[in-house]
């Protein structure tokens, strides 16, 4: 018996637009080819990420890393709007938008 971790980064609606993300794990390289080739036909992307069910500890971790973003973010415009400060006002001003150019 062989084993294969497949964490996914995504969810229904990722995976039906085939743009959902596959973390594999395990110890037999032939096994994670066959995984990689399977899951490449439902998904953007797929990932060896260790042995064993290292996936899984990748799953947990990228899923730390969101949750505690979306924590802060929460929490920045939370401390704007308490001093008055319109709550789109933070998010709009991030670098990570795109910018417009005026003509």
């Amino acid at each position: 018996v062989v084993y294969v971790a497949a964490a996914t980064r995504g969810n229904p609606g990722t995976v039906t637009a085939g743009t959902a993300v596959f973390m594999l794990s395990g110890d037999d390289p032939s096994a994670l080819a066959v995984a990689e080739d399977v899951l490449s036909t439902i998904g953007a992307r797929t990932t060896r990420v260790g042995g064993g069910a290292a996936a899984k500890a990748v799953k947990l971790a990228v899923n730390a890393l969101l949750a505690v973003t979306m924590q802060s973010l929460a929490e920045s415009v939370l401390l704007a709007a308490g001093r008055g400060v319109g709550r789109r006002v933070p998010t709009s001003t991030s670098p990570a938008r795109p910018r417009r150019h005026r003509s």
